[in-house]
């Protein structure tokens, strides 16, 4: 069943309505009449995204799956940098926006009258554009279905161990996860600096 993804960092964005009076589309870049959003942020790093219609595909038995790929690492036949890609989210439209700076800031036209705020992102078909901008590390805005998130695994084989196992790709803890132990778990990672330096 598709679901809408509306997700903005707790600590360091903030989304508001923005309605384009006389005046305003100078500021906003938001043509005059459409209604709108204003993303500020407070650091770097913070994002917003934003898609409708969004499914997910995950692969099945995948602790048979995770048995498969330590049997072929262990027989020389799987590289230890390898992913596993275990799971996709389609969705769109789709906007995506992260701040390079403590005081990034953006506008986006979602193409439609004030009448429509509050309406899924669907609703402003071809009209979603990105107005003015500053101090954005990257955004990525998508009027059709487009890959928005993937999670992946794989081999865990420290040199200080003799055994090997699967992990989620960016977990922090790399700790021992039993093939047949509990599924996967989202960890979110609000600051660069928490990814581990191997994985960004």
């Amino acid at each position: 069943m598709p679901t809408s993804y509306d997700y903005a960092s707790h600590d360091g964005a903030q989304v508001s309505t923005w309605v384009a009076a006389d005046g305003d589309p100078v500021i906003s870049g938001i043509a005059q009449g459409n209604a709108g959003l204003r993303i500020r942020f407070s650091r770097a790093g913070a994002f917003v995204l934003k898609a409708d219609k969004v499914t997910v595909q995950s692969l099945a038995n995948l602790a048979d799956v995770d048995r498969r790929i330590l049997a072929r690492h262990r027989a020389g036949k799987w590289e230890r940098d390898w992913v596993l890609v275990s799971e996709v989210a389609r969705g769109g439209p789709a906007i995506t926006v992260v701040s390079g700076s403590s005081d990034g800031e953006a506008f986006v036209d979602l193409g439609v009258t004030a009448a429509a705020v509050g309406q899924p992102l669907a609703a402003a078909g071809a009209g979603i554009a990105l107005g003015n901008r500053r101090g954005l590390a990257g955004y990525f805005v998508s009027l059709a279905e487009t890959p928005l998130l993937w999670r992946g695994r794989t081999v865990r084989d420290p040199w200080w161990s003799s055994k090997t196992w699967m992990s989620e790709r960016g977990d922090p803890t790399h700790e021992e996860s039993p093939v047949d132990g509990p599924g996967p778990h989202v960890v979110e990672i609000e600051h660069l600096e928490d990814i581990p330096t191997g994985e960004r």
